[in-house]
């Protein structure tokens, strides 16, 4: 056990020596995720369901990710959202993951359409049953991006799509003034 113990502490010292100090994601993905990054106000209706509620992003240390907090009300009930965004360099898609405080996770796999649109598949979990849909995500607007999905199913019945703007922040950092 202690041989393993310090063969641990070795590699993870070398790991360590030789991770890069900057991003090592593709420049085109680096400046497609760098859109995401800040403080956005969320409004849309889900399966007929108001949305209202944040999304932030941040990059996580070496920008390797994007680090993701989302709290939002859905039809009245509270819940908190974090989850990531990065690059799957086998698949060349765009993953993003979140993980709600109401049991609901989602998976979203996208490939680069265009500059700013993101096209590719949404799929989790709501309340043990599984979904799935379409996606397109459209950042062609300075201050606005949107989440729409097409063909959506839930537990293999067919249901509503679903249409989310997110629109940046223009409140000041909290200890800032002008």
């Amino acid at each position: 056990m202690t041989a393993f113990c310090a063969f641990m502490i070795t590699a993870s010292a070398m790991l360590g020596q030789s991770e890069a100090t900057e991003s090592t994601l593709p420049d085109n993905i680096v400046k497609e995720m760098e859109y995401f990054v800040g403080d956005w106000t969320v409004e849309g209706d889900v399966l007929g369901m108001p949305l209202k509620g944040r999304w932030t992003a941040r990059w996580s240390p070496r920008k390797h990710c994007l680090l993701i907090t989302n709290p939002k009300s859905l039809g009245g009930e509270k819940i908190l959202g974090h989850g990531m965004m990065g690059w799957d360099t086998e698949k060349e898609e765009i993953l993003v993951f979140m993980f709600f405080s109401d049991g609901v996770f989602e998976v979203g796999r996208y490939k680069l359409e265009a500059p700013r649109v993101l096209k590719g598949t949404f799929v989790g979990s709501a309340k043990g049953e599984p979904f799935t849909a379409t996606a397109t995500v459209r950042t062609d607007k300075p201050e606005e991006w949107t989440f729409q999905t097409k063909g959506n199913t839930v537990g293999g019945r067919r249901v509503g799509e679903l249409s989310v703007r997110f629109i940046r922040s223009k409140s000041k950092p909290k200890g800032k003034k002008k």
